[in-house]
């Protein structure tokens, strides 16, 4: 796995590839990963960069375990709840394909 993902719309239309790091998380699930690492519920740009890329490292190992989600398009709103709680994308996207 490469750890990037791709993007479509309703379409099925590609709108891009992301670094799997580069997604938007989840702000309260990044919160709550400071607290729990730093407890710090305001987090500074180190430590929000480090749960950043704690929570997307655990989204990659997720990834890595389940073989069903690794170069299918699924719906987005077909992830798994552990994965559809930690991503906030946008509302125009409605597939994505982990690569």
């Amino acid at each position: 796995m490469k750890g990037q993902v791709c993007l479509y719309d309703a379409d099925m239309k590609q709108i891009g590839i992301e670094p799997i790091n580069k997604l938007n998380y989840n702000k309260r699930k990044i919160i709550e990963k400071s607290i729990e690492l730093f407890n710090d519920s305001d987090p500074c740009i180190i430590h929000l960069t480090f749960c950043i890329n704690t929570i997307s490292e655990g989204l990659y190992e997720e990834l890595s375990n389940n073989e069903k989600l690794i170069e299918r398009v699924t719906s987005v709103e077909a992830l798994p709840i552990s994965i559809a709680q930690v991503l906030e994308l946008d509302a125009d996207i409605k597939y994505v394909r982990f690569i």
